[in-house]
């Protein structure tokens, strides 16, 4: 998840090690209200968001972990049958595409949407990291799907 929200290799090694060291500092103030993975993944999001927040960098996501549901098959149809430049190409003419794309959502539409489609998180999940209802998660799932789709509409 750090890496998809910044996507820079060496910045998410760094989050996460400050993600560990923010855990082990703060852990006598784990309640048990969630679970521990819900909990440290809640630290993990907001120091990626304030990273962000901070750098101002432009964030990768990495053609390998596209989900199928952001791409056509069409799409995979089409890399699949050429050869491999210009496989290599058009991978990399749409990882542009959709960081573009996901430049333009907002942080929290990104985060769910990270959540949902490269990690796999069910809407309970993410809500309970991001501290909101389901019917928020799918409303701001929705809404970064739509906002997606129509940056992307020529490639799908």
């Amino acid at each position: 998840m750090i890496y998809n929200m910044t996507g820079n290799r060496e910045d998410a090694s760094d989050l996460a090690q400050d993600v560990f060291i923010k855990s082990f500092r703060s852990i006598n103030r784990f309640r048990g209200n969630a679970s521990f993975y819900t909990w440290i993944y809640r630290i993990a999001v907001n120091t990626s968001i304030t990273f962000i927040k901070k750098s101002k960098k432009q964030r990768f996501l990495n053609y390998e972990t596209i989900n199928e549901e952001l791409v056509s098959q069409e799409i995979l149809e089409s890399l699949t049958a050429k050869n491999k430049t210009e496989k290599g190409a058009i991978l990399s003419e749409l990882q542009e595409k959709l960081n573009a794309g996901l430049q333009k959502l907002s942080s929290k539409h990104r985060l769910v949407l990270i959540l949902h489609d490269i990690e796999g998180m069910d809407h309970k999940s993410i809500g309970a990291i991001t501290k909101t209802s389901i019917g928020t998660v799918r409303s701001r799932l929705h809404y970064a799907k739509r906002e997606l789709q129509a940056y992307l509409k020529d490639y799908l």
